[in-house]
């Protein structure tokens, strides 16, 4: 892997040329159940980015890695220690962080 993106619940992997099949199964062997681990294009072609314009295809990374239920990727050797300790994270694709609740207070 060269670059690690994106937040615990929903992280970017971009890899080496000609890794992202090898990447797909590892992290999917590792993770099991507790994410969905696509390739790019599976996760553009779900429809969670909407309509995804070619020059921005390389934003999204070559692996995505969707966490489900309470697991989370942290990176703890790159990102604050912090992160680590978080009791809650947001931003993957279940129904609860995807039904964002609006709040309007008029005075």
């Amino acid at each position: 892997m060269r670059v690690l993106a994106g937040e615990p619940r929903v992280r970017y992997l971009h890899v080496a040329p000609g890794a992202v099949d090898d990447v797909v199964a590892t992290w999917s062997a590792v993770l099991g159940g507790a994410a969905r681990v696509l390739r790019r294009d599976e996760a553009v072609a779900t429809g969670w980015f909407g309509p995804v314009p070619e020059a921005h295809l390389g934003r999204i990374g070559d692996v995505v890695v969707a966490c489900r239920g309470t697991s989370a990727v942290v990176a703890t050797r790159s990102e604050h220690p912090v992160d680590a300790r978080l009791v809650a994270y947001h931003g993957s694709d279940t129904a609860a962080e995807m039904t964002i609740p609006l709040l309007v207070v008029r005075g």
